[in-house]
């Protein structure tokens, strides 16, 4: 018997998604790259040195107040302050983390810096499937940052979580993407994103099809959670989306079952 070996190609023959919703930091950008260079010039503004082994702690506790948002834990003013509020009790300085918010804010939203080759990919996905970016991040960070990036006239939806009031994973945050795209069937959508809870997890339980960007190959931690894809990098990606020509699916076909 014929075993044709199984590919995300293949499969991707098997489920013709049109439409890609796919998640912004940790997934386009290289949200850790922007984020110190906000820190630096930040604390530099206000006469502070920021410190490089500061940058992990930063990270982590950044990671864990998004991470309790998106849970329903903090509310978005509460994140404002309370990274800062920690930074400062856990390195032993002094700051006004009001004031260090607004000034970090304000640099972060004028940094781009992508992935691997997510600018490429993006390109490149953009002439055979519709896009939609999907983010959590704050609007005032998002817009002035998509302002000046090259991707953005590729996306047919932007829809920023602070703009609209629902946030990843909420299904209401993917039922407006859904109608901001002209209402398309969920089976015609792939979720793509770093977050299993927010983007996974919410993909999913809106009845689409979801693939995790896993650059640093994590564990899946979350329960019930179950990705349809695992990639790490974005020319994997491009790789099992893009169209397989038909003389290439032709040439993969068992003699016994060619076209005659």
């Amino acid at each position: 018997m014929y075993l044709r070996p199984f590919n995300f190609r293949t499969r991707m023959t098997q489920h013709p998604y049109r439409y890609l919703l796919i998640d912004a930091d940790h997934t386009i950008y290289d949200f850790d790259r922007c984020q110190e260079e906000a820190l630096e010039k930040t604390f530099q503004d206000f006469g502070q040195t920021f410190r490089s082994e500061w940058h992990p702690i930063y990270t982590r506790l950044n990671l864990a107040a998004w991470d309790a948002h998106e849970r329903g834990i903090l509310t978005r003013e509460q994140i404002r302050t309370v990274r800062f509020t920690q930074l400062a009790e856990e390195v032993g300085i002094q700051l006004d983390p009001e004031l260090y918010h607004e000034r970090y804010v304000e640099h972060l939203s004028g940094i781009v810096h992508y992935l691997d080759t997510a600018e490429a990919s993006l390109h490149e996905l953009a002439k055979s499937y519709k896009l939609a970016m999907i983010t959590n991040g704050l609007p005032n960070v998002q817009r002035p940052r998509l302002a000046r990036s090259s991707i953005t006239p590729l996306f047919s939806a932007i829809i920023i979580s602070g703009e609209i009031s629902k946030t990843k994973p909420d299904p209401a945050f993917f039922s407006h993407t859904l109608h901001q795209l002209g209402n398309p069937s969920p089976s015609q959508c792939l979720v793509i994103g770093d977050n299993l809870f927010a983007d996974i997890g919410g993909g999913q339980n809106a009845g689409m099809h979801t693939c995790w960007f896993n650059p640093n190959g994590k564990i899946n931690g979350e329960p019930g959670v179950l990705p349809t894809f695992t990639v790490r990098n974005w020319n994997e990606i491009t790789g099992m989306l893009n169209p397989i020509p038909a003389d290439e699916l032709i040439r993969n076909i068992p003699p016994d079952q060619s076209l005659q």
